[in-house]
């Protein structure tokens, strides 16, 4: 591979695994917050980790394509399916 592509790959893998960990930080804080409703810390957590969340998956889909059927035709055709899933890809 040359440097290029594995530039490309590392910044792929890079942005997938920021998404992971926001995933699980979305999943968790809304988990605690279904405990603790009033919690205004974890609120504004939970705000963030989903705003963060969401341009991190809209970079990653506009990149590399869409992770999931809700990102695939924003390009005005069904690209869901055309390229290798995410963990289909070899990490480095």
């Amino acid at each position: 591979m040359n440097n290029m592509n594995q530039q490309q790959g590392s910044n792929e893998a890079t942005l997938l695994r920021e998404i992971r960990a926001l995933s699980f930080a979305c999943l968790e804080t809304a988990m605690y917050l279904n405990a603790y409703p009033d919690n205004r810390t974890a609120l504004r957590y939970f705000d963030e980790c989903r705003d963060r969340l969401s341009e991190l998956t809209e970079t990653y889909e506009e990149r590399y394509g869409p992770l999931t059927q809700k990102g695939a035709g924003k390009n005005g055709s069904w690209d869901w399916g055309d390229t290798p899933w995410p963990w289909q890809k070899k990490e480095d």
